[in-house]
């Protein structure tokens, strides 16, 4: 019995050791691609802007997807995504 249970919780202190390690320093998962990006800075947000860094993965996904829809003129584009990145820090925008 004591064979099966040693394998078991080395496996257990492996992955809370990749749990709390592997995700300290690792910024979230980002869907926000480098034309994204290059397309917010040309608007006039940085990297840095506050709204950008208090998104979660599903509101960086949702502003990807507003940026690259073809159905928006650009400057309904810019207005959708100031409002959105103002109301991301009040909370409201779904997360």
């Amino acid at each position: 019995m004591a064979d099966r249970t040693r394998p078991a919780g080395m496996f257990a202190a492996v992955v809370l050791a990749a749990l709390f390690i592997g995700t300290a320093g690792a910024p979230a998962a980002e869907p926000l691609t480098a034309s994204d990006r290059q397309y917010l800075k040309a608007i006039g947000y940085d990297e840095h802007t506050y709204g950008l860094e208090r998104a979660t993965k599903g509101q960086r996904k949702r502003l990807h997807k507003i940026i690259n829809n073809p159905r928006l003129s650009e400057a309904r584009k810019a207005d959708l995504i100031g409002n959105f990145l103002a109301a991301i820090p009040i909370g409201a925008v779904p997360k």
